[in-house]
């Protein structure tokens, strides 16, 4: 089992240094066992950090980012991952759909984003990600005591193997989109990554 558990205190003094950032405050699979085709959801509660009033930065944006591994005893995919919605509880401006970003786990790969909370997407190469981003800003209100859940969807694929398991990894950060490369709009190596947290957890195939 791989161990990549390095959450909350160690990620303060990066995120610390802009407003607009939301830290890792839990991560939790809802149903740890699964009859093959059917679905569970992965929930992240996070919360601002900085409480003090900064200008806001226009092209920031929230993303997580869902790893599921292949069945551990079958050695086959045994999840997919669905859609994300921000603020389920109703927190900061929520819920709303969250947008799929495609290639964000290998631009902060590049970047080295992660590094920072002690994450290597390198080393998670077991992992298949996918990755979704607010579609605007979240205004974070300075509310540090406030939390909001994105809940992301887990299925089991109809032909998992019972008796099987595999891991759900989930991380959390902001993407600050950088014109300089040309690529506005899109996640590329040259944007920021600030990485705010990751977890993980499993589910059996039952």
């Amino acid at each position: 089992m791989k161990k990549r558990l390095l959450l909350g205190a160690i990620a303060a003094p990066l995120v610390l240094l802009m407003t607009g950032c939301f830290g890792l405050q839990g991560f939790i699979v809802l149903k740890p066992a699964l009859a093959p085709g059917k679905g569970t959801t992965a929930r992240f509660t996070v919360h601002p950090t900085w409480s003090v009033k900064t200008p806001p930065y226009s092209n920031a944006f929230q993303f997580v980012l869902v790893g599921v591994s292949v069945g551990e005893t079958s050695g086959n995919p045994a999840l997919n991952v669905k859609k994300a919605t921000w603020g389920t509880n109703g927190a900061f401006g929520g819920p709303y759909a969250m947008a799929g970003s495609p290639n964000l786990a290998s631009s902060i790969d590049s970047a080295g984003a992660c590094s920072g909370i002690g994450y290597d997407f390198s080393g998670g190469s077991s992992l298949a990600w996918k990755g979704f981003m607010t579609p605007n800003k979240v205004n974070d209100r300075q509310k540090v005591g406030t939390s909001v859940n994105i809940d992301v969807g887990v299925a089991a694929k109809s032909a998992a193997t019972s008796g099987d398991w595999a891991e759900v990894a989930g991380v959390t950060g902001v993407w600050i989109d950088s014109p300089s490369s040309g690529l506005v709009g899109t996640p590329d190596s040259a944007d920021e990554f600030d990485c705010t947290g990751n977890a993980s957890a499993f589910i059996n195939i039952t």
